[in-house]
């Protein structure tokens, strides 16, 4: 596909650019997921950042049903980046006959499979910059404000603060 990467819906709402004239009607809303359980697949090294961000990605609603996927290559992409670095524990460099000291290949290994981990995250809004470009709600019954005031009967938009 030609041209700049097409923005997903909720990034527009969140960008105030949406519009309902340009919208997609019959765009999927996949559920959130059932299951949190990392794949079996994973090595240890996959798991520890399953671990770490699967979690939260849910808990803040960036991730549906069919990120699942994505989410355990992105996984994957920080197996393969950590085995690459445990094995330059020893040095970056190493010597042959024929071209002397030379670079290690798993140098490369890592810097593309951290790049591609990197990449990946962002999709979901997980660096710095990204986060700014993300909003993430928080489930209606976690407000304080319609609690306090409302008994917990969540009000849209400035309806809550009016009496």
């Amino acid at each position: 596909m030609r041209g700049r990467q097409r923005k997903p819906t909720p990034t527009k709402i969140s960008h105030g650019t949406f519009r309902k004239d340009r919208a997609n009607p019959n765009e999927p809303q996949p559920d959130a997921p059932e299951k949190l359980d990392p794949p079996a697949w994973l090595d240890d090294y996959g798991r520890e950042c399953w671990d770490a961000h699967v979690p939260t990605l849910a808990k803040l609603g960036l991730l549906t049903s069919l990120d699942l996927f994505l989410f355990s290559a992105i996984c994957e992409r920080w197996s393969i980046y950590r085995r690459a670095v445990d094995d330059l524990k020893g040095g970056l460099t190493h010597t042959t006959d024929a071209n002397g000291e030379c670079g290690k290949p798993q140098v490369a290994i890592a810097k593309a499979a951290f790049d591609s981990f990197r990449q990946g995250l962002e999709q979901f809004g997980c660096s710095p910059a990204s986060r700014g470009k993300v909003t993430a709600t928080r489930p209606p019954d976690d407000d304080p404000v319609a609690k306090y005031f409302f008994d917990g009967k969540q009000k849209n938009g400035s309806a809550r603060f009016l009496a």
